[in-house]
Formats: structure tokens, sequence, C-alpha cells
């Protein structure tokens, strides 16, 4: 019931908008696949604006991600990304006008509960020159996902609870905050000589393997804030403990271990 209010409240709302160009678009609610139709519509909408700050939050009470099988599809199809392939090479100039001013716009993204590949987050990121910061959160069908070369623009990259993510690569960028969930995916950096925040959440069996495999010594020392999250425990807190202090690689000026156990939870902070 909540929702079919919530739909023909912003129908009703986007119909009386006359504007023509938005700073921010936003759509915060419990949605999922039965409201495609209608967030495709609000989407074009958005995008006819030229939108800079776009945000489409379908987290279950805000908080927990949709059902599995229930998330809203990216309607890949609406952004003619159907009619071109998905290699790294910009195609901006390709796209119809419509697509390409607001591709051209747009500086901040953000996806919760909404199901997208890596090769259309990938379009996204090579095909906006003034997007800086992007998000995906709780997305079932990303997979790997490369952010690969200096023209990319992008400062802020937030991945998180993507359980079908793989690989996450980033290389030859100026990216300058990564933050992102760790299970089975490697995550390699390389060649990123801005980055300076490093946020991890993971369990305590694959975190540190999972970072330091793909990350050099020489990047660990570069970072000025450092933080790794895991819900593990008791004994399991000491044995990453054990990790930790025998790595000389950890140079950060802040390094947060933030650890839950059934008594409650510890920190560990080095300035």
């Amino acid at each position: 019931m909540y929702m079919k209010k919530y739909i023909r409240w912003v129908s009703r709302t986007l119909k009386m908008c006359k504007v023509e160009r938005l700073d921010q678009f936003r759509i915060s609610f419990d949605l999922n696949k039965f409201a495609q139709h209608k967030i495709d519509r609000w989407l074009e909408f958005a995008v006819a604006r030229q939108v800079q700050r776009l945000e489409l939050d379908l987290l279950d009470g805000g908080d927990l991600p949709q059902y599995s099988g229930s998330c809203y599809n990216f309607p890949v199809q609406h952004f003619g990304l159907n009619d071109y392939d998905y290699s790294a090479q910009p195609r901006l100039n390709k796209l119809p006008p419509l697509l390409h001013n607001f591709f051209k716009s747009l500086k901040v993204l953000l996806f919760k509960s909404v199901n997208l590949t890596g090769e259309v987050v990938e379009f996204f990121i090579y095909n906006c020159p003034s997007l800086e910061e992007l998000t995906v959160h709780a997305s079932e069908t990303l997979v790997n996902l490369q952010v690969v070369g200096p023209s990319v623009k992008l400062k802020y990259l937030s991945i998180w609870y993507c359980i079908a993510l793989k690989s996450l690569k980033i290389c030859d960028t100026n990216l300058v905050t990564l933050s992102t969930t760790l299970s089975a995916a490697r995550l390699v950096l390389v060649n990123v000589p801005m980055l300076i925040e490093l946020h991890a959440l993971g369990f305590p069996t694959n975190i540190l393997d999972a970072m330091l495999s793909g990350i050099s010594s020489c990047l660990l020392s570069q970072l000025e804030v450092h933080k790794i999250n895991s819900d593990i425990t008791i004994f399991g807190k000491h044995c990453l403990f054990g990790e930790i202090q025998d790595s000389s690689t950890y140079h950060a000026q802040e390094i947060c271990l933030s650890f839950g156990s059934m008594g409650g939870q510890n920190f560990l902070r080095l300035h």
C-alpha cells in the first residue's frame, strides 16, 4: 500500500514540475522490480533535465538489500546502452543529443539495490567527463569492474555488498577514496598516486589476502586513512591482530580495525 501511494505521489509531483534542469534527483524508498516501469519513467525525467546528481536508493527499509531476485534492473535500453559496445573507449559523441548532454553533466551517481553489470558501470565511468563520485550498493549482477586510465575523473568510489563481485581492478587513475566490501572478490590497485583513503569490509580469512595480494607495499605506505571492518569471533580477532602486527607495510596516519564479537565491539587505532 505504501509503495503504491509513494509511486502515485512521485508521478504526480513530476507531472507538475516544469523546470528544464535539475541539480539533483533522488529517489529513496523501498521499491523493487514490480515498480520497474514507473522508475524507468522517473529516470527518463531526470535524464531529460541533465541532472548533475542522480541517486536511486531502493534499499529495503533504508538499510537492507532487496530480496534476492527482486531488485530493480537498470534499464539499459532507455540509455541507449544496448546499441553500443561496452569497451573502455569513450562513446559519448556517438550518443543521441539528449543522452550526450546527460552523461556530460553527471557528477554524482548512486545506485542502491539496483541491478546493473560491470559493463554498464564502466560505461558511466568512461563516458561521464564530470563524474567524480560513484556508489554501487547491493547489486546482484555486478561481477567484474575495471577502472583504468588517466582520463577517468572519478575521485570517490564505493562498491558495497555486491555479492556476485569477483574482481575489482583500479589502475592508472586519480582515485582519492575507495570503499569496498571484500568477500570472494580480488582487489587490484596499480598506480593510483592520489589514493589516500581505503575502507574495506570483509571476513578475517580473506581481508588481508584479498587486499595485499593486489596492493604493493609502496601503495600501502601512501595511505593516510586505512580502515578494515570485520564481523568475527574473539578467536578470529586475535588471529587477525597477529597478522597486522607482523606486517611492516602499514604506514597510514590512521589505521582503524573494527571487530564485532559476542562481547561487543573492539577497536584498534594507530596514529
